[in-house]
């Protein structure tokens, strides 16, 4: 993944690829790889191009939300505060191309324990 946001320009075809492959992938393994996931997709939320493109930030909330949505109630639990600390669209100049369709990353927990109601 850094490997591409080293590019002078970021291949957005190329990167959304990979993000939904990952996407996929996380369901299937163990909570530390999850972490370190999202570890990586933090970076990328506060990346200056995933701001800018739709596009990359539609893949990206994708792989929050499956990467999310797998984890039990302990490990959900254990990454709020991170969830709560990302910084809101239009405060302390985190400016995003579409703040109304930016997602709040905390709504896929309660999406995560209404779904394991069923």
């Amino acid at each position: 993944m850094n490997e591409l946001l080293s590019e002078s320009k970021i291949n957005e075809n190329k990167t959304i690829q990979v993000i939904e492959l990952l996407s996929r992938f996380c369901i299937r393994v163990k909570f530390e790889f999850k972490e370190n996931l999202l570890n990586v997709s933090f970076d990328l939320f506060n990346n200056e191009t995933f701001k800018k493109s739709h596009r990359l930030s539609s893949s990206l909330c994708n792989l929050f939300g499956r990467i999310i949505i797998s984890m039990d109630n302990n490990q959900q639990k254990s990454i709020v505060l991170k969830l709560i600390n990302l910084p809101i669209p239009g405060v302390n100049n985190f400016i995003v191309i579409s703040p109304y369709n930016w997602v709040e990353l905390i709504l896929f927990i309660e999406k995560a324990l209404n779904f394991r109601k069923f």
